[in-house]
């Protein structure tokens, strides 16, 4: 995360510049998710069936490889969206991602932490709904597993 608040501070505060900084910084990890994934599909046997049958790469990229990568790697990406709520409210909320008044969580929690003492909803309200939107995504995440039966 030191690369993305680099960046961040380089380019300055914008959602913009948060959401590309942790692109940047989250490529490799689905990269490396979706070559291991590919690796297995692309040495099952079916796949060196096909091959024998004459389909070109093509063929077998689009008809038997992506079909079988894109569930996993999708449970992935919904079950990682709570972790990128967390860091964009976590960069407003130390001043470096969104600005107020524009509306983010953080944002939100950075221009009300002066009235903790007199006015603690405000407080308490963004926080919750950041827990509730991440335990909803993990939860959708793990019901999409479910639901495919990825047992990997």
């Amino acid at each position: 995360m030191v690369i993305a608040i680099a960046f961040i501070g380089i380019m300055g505060p914008s959602i913009t510049n948060v959401i590309i900084s942790l692109c940047i910084t989250k490529w490799a990890e689905y990269a490396r998710i979706t070559r291991g994934l590919v690796h297995i599909e692309r040495h099952a046997e079916y796949i060196t069936f096909a091959r024998m049958s004459g389909a070109s790469r093509i063929r077998i990229l689009w008809r038997y490889i992506l079909p079988n990568v894109l569930p996993p790697l999708l449970i992935v990406i919904i079950q990682h969206l709570g972790d990128a709520i967390i860091l964009v409210a976590s960069f407003s909320l130390i001043g470096i991602g969104v600005q107020p008044p524009d509306p983010e969580w953080g944002a939100i929690l950075l221009s009300s932490r002066d009235f903790l003492q007199t006015a603690p909803w405000l407080l308490i309200y963004p926080g919750l709904a950041i827990f509730i939107t991440v335990v909803l995504f993990n939860y959708i995440g793990d019901a999409l597993r479910d639901a495919l039966d990825v047992s990997r």
